[in-house]
């Protein structure tokens, strides 16, 4: 029997595809594409993003066209009774992560796509059975807490910040829900970054944005306290720590901190300390009390529509509840079965030596950049380089249209047209 993935072209659903895929497990990936072969393409592209090195074999491989925010995923009539006579696993890592996503589209398809999820997953344990149904949450469906989150606890009380934690929130009550019924797992990661080993990363989405905007030398101010915790994990550590707990059935009914925890976080004094030692030529980050910030500075500044500031304001604006709340993870339950991640401060300067090599994902890379000596590195002495948008360095789509023999045909009339949304993916 086959798992039924969605995400698989997103950041953490392709490595985890990639970590299937390599262990001989049989996938139907969801993805969104116009067509069949179009669709195949993306899903090994994202594949190679994440460190494949030849394209899996069409028998172990599946795609499924569709779309989260359909009903049934998109899937049609055929599509959908494929996955529930094939598939006796469910992996849901898709959603929209994007923080500024009106409330009701990110509901439609977080909240939306879960519902469909745990829909196809009680029609297959009519059939046949279901062996268990994984689902990917977020740290950071506590919201607006700054204490220390458990791992059994989801609550509301203090609100979020928006709309992708909202609706992540909305889409864990609702498979928490499921879970009476269906043998259901979650996972909560905190935020990730690229691997640990050489800071490869495909998403320059989250802590990469600050970043970004200090080591361009457009902003250096930061409303925040320099002790604040953040908590940030690699992503190959949340691979595996998923493979594994996906491997043991004792896991069934859990729920589970993926994050660095109070142990292995850093604090934002302690990574801006580091920016400065990766960026000398940057004066040192300057912090300030984010409540006078958010009193006095902020309300000036968002009104700032034109210049060279006013794309660095807009952005800004996105992480600033982070720097004033943040949340602690505990992440006991998950150690117990998968260990703890490495602490930030151990390879951290990787991160930020692979965002100097590919200039933020705007340069090609064609090999690994090397992990940087102890100390001040010579790729963490130079500027980001400014080169424009460059050719992706993994594979070109090809123009071969026709789908394997035993690729999924969905209907696309029946599943509500195509589309030219933007690809969603973890």
């Amino acid at each position: 029997m086959a798992t039924f993935l969605t995400g698989g072209s997103g950041f953490l659903g392709s490595h985890l595809l990639r970590a299937m895929l390599e262990r001989d497990e049989e996938v139907v990936a969801l993805v969104r594409a116009p067509d069949l072969g179009t669709g195949r393409a993306r899903i090994e592209q994202a594949l190679a993003r994440a460190g494949l090195e030849s394209p899996p074999e069409p028998g172990r491989l599946q795609v499924a066209v569709g779309d989260l925010s359909k009903p049934r995923l998109g899937l049609g009539t055929r599509g959908s009774d494929r996955v529930i006579s094939e598939c006796d696993q469910f992996l849901h890592c898709g959603a929209t992560v994007r923080f500024n996503e009106p409330i009701e589209r990110a509901r439609v398809v977080n909240l939306g796509g879960t519902k469909s999820v745990i829909e196809l997953a009680h029609l297959r344990e009519r059939r046949g059975g279901v062996a268990r149904v994984d689902h990917v949450s977020t740290a950071f469906v506590a919201g607006n807490r700054t204490d220390l989150v458990h791992e059994d606890e989801l609550d509301a009380r203090e609100g979020h910040k928006n709309s992708y934690e909202r609706t992540k929130f909305e889409a864990e009550m609702a498979m928490r829900a499921a879970g009476q019924k269906l043998p259901v797992a979650i996972h909560r990661p905190s935020l990730v970054v690229g691997e640990s080993a050489r800071g490869r990363t495909s998403s320059f989405r989250t802590i990469y944005g600050p970043i970004r905007i200090y080591a361009r030398g457009l902003w250096r101010t930061c409303p925040a306290n320099r002790g604040m915790t953040v908590d940030v994990v690699p992503v190959d550590f949340v691979r595996d720590a998923m493979m594994t707990l996906r491997s043991r059935p004792d896991t069934i009914g859990g729920c589970f901190h993926l994050a660095a925890g109070p142990e292995n976080s850093a604090t934002i004094g302690e990574l801006a300390d580091v920016l400065h030692r990766v960026f000398p030529d940057r004066k040192p980050v300057r912090f300030v009390h984010p409540e006078r910030w958010a009193r006095y500075a902020h309300p000036l500044l968002r009104h700032l529509r034109f210049g060279r500031l006013a794309p660095v304001v807009t952005e800004g604006a996105l992480y600033l509840p982070y720097l004033a709340r943040m949340p602690r993870f505990d992440v006991t339950q998950a150690a117990a079965f998968a260990g703890r991640p490495p602490r930030v401060q151990e390879y951290i300067e990787k991160i930020l030596a692979y965002c100097v090599d590919t200039d933020f994902g705007r340069r090609p890379v064609t090999s690994s950049p090397a992990a940087p000596p102890e100390g001040n590195s010579g790729s963490s002495q130079r500027r980001p380089p400014r080169h424009p948008r460059g050719t992706s360095w993994v594979p070109r789509p090809s123009n071969e249209k026709r789908p394997p023999d035993n690729a999924y045909e969905t209907d696309n009339r029946e599943a509500g047209g195509r589309g030219t949304a933007r690809r969603r993916g973890r």
